[in-house]
């Protein structure tokens, strides 16, 4: 068993390292927030290997965001059945975990049984997981509903959702299970949908508070609303968190591939999409076909609100 408690209170803002926080004053490494810290995988299965690098400030600012919103409530508790080696699980599990005042347990089954004793035995609040992985959880006869008692929301990403696995989610759990969309080079989330919202058909959502998303053309112009173009991805221009977000940092050794992603401020994603009037996203396709198969790869992914 793996229980991991964090702190009392959040971090401070990761945009600055100029004063070290007072809990941990005699352990404080100054580290730059704009400085490399991870490699992550984004090179799929039909590609070259990638490696999108991130800074200390990327892999916190989703968490932050979150505490700042009040995504997840003081006291949680956040199951991490997938692997820890990916890092938009890093990014979402231990470093929103932390900032949120809420506990990390790793679980070490990933069966349907196996998932429910983990929620049951430590009162887990919420998890992500591949949806195989929840329609098993919620379809094992051995798993009552008393084990899932304490579950508030499940994040469920890296395949797409049938119909029938959203109604076996609504009716065990009483709300929809949304759509969002993200990347290993956001890292991360970028948009997700408001499930106490009337659903928008083929929708991933609205982009999240720190996130500005674009639609553009083949000559970097915007499009019209409606119409399709290359998803890209840059800061917030305004609100609460305005020009806070940032990419990746590029590729580790690629300056090719780095120039090509990372033009005019934004981050160039490949994917085809468009954006309604009220800004849900929709993907449409691929510039570029990339097959992802027996790969733990959720850089384009639905994931639940």
């Amino acid at each position: 068993m793996t229980r991991v408690t964090s702190a009392p209170a959040p971090l401070p803002l990761v945009a600055s390292s100029s004063a070290p926080c007072p809990r941990r004053a005699s352990f404080w490494v100054d580290t730059a927030p704009r400085a490399r810290a991870e490699i992550a995988d984004a090179s799929g299965t039909t590609g070259f290997p990638k490696g999108a690098v991130h800074s200390h400030h990327n892999m916190l600012l989703p968490g932050r965001v979150s505490a700042l919103r009040g995504t997840h409530p003081d006291g949680g508790v956040m199951g991490v059945a997938l692997p820890l080696t990916v890092l938009n699980l890093i990014v979402l599990g231990p470093c929103v975990t932390f900032q949120c005042n809420m506990s990390l347990v790793a679980m070490d089954r990933v069966d349907g049984l196996g998932m429910g004793e983990w929620i049951a035995a430590e009162s887990i609040t919420t998890f992500s997981a591949v949806p195989a992985m929840v329609h098993d959880l919620l379809t094992s006869p051995a798993v009552t509903d008393e084990m899932l008692a304490s579950i508030q929301a499940i994040g469920v990403g890296g395949a797409d959702m049938p119909d029938a696995f959203r109604r076996l989610y609504q009716e065990r759990f009483g709300t929809r299970v949304g759509t969002g969309y993200g990347l290993t080079e956001a890292p991360t989330a970028v948009t997700v949908e408001d499930v106490s919202e009337p659903p928008v058909p083929d929708s991933c959502g609205k982009a999240l508070p720190q996130c500005g998303v674009y639609i553009l053309d083949e000559a970097g112009e915007p499009v019209a609303v409606g119409e399709a173009g290359e998803v890209c991805v840059g800061p917030a221009t305004e609100g609460e968190f305005a020009d806070v977000y940032r990419p990746m940092l590029g590729y580790w050794n690629r300056p090719e591939e780095t120039a090509e992603a990372l033009r005019d401020g934004l981050l160039h994603t490949g994917d085809i999409g468009s954006l309604d009037a009220a800004g849900n996203l929709t993907i449409l396709d691929r510039k570029s076909t990339r097959l992802n198969s027996s790969h733990t790869d959720i850089s384009r992914m639905p994931s639940s609100a």
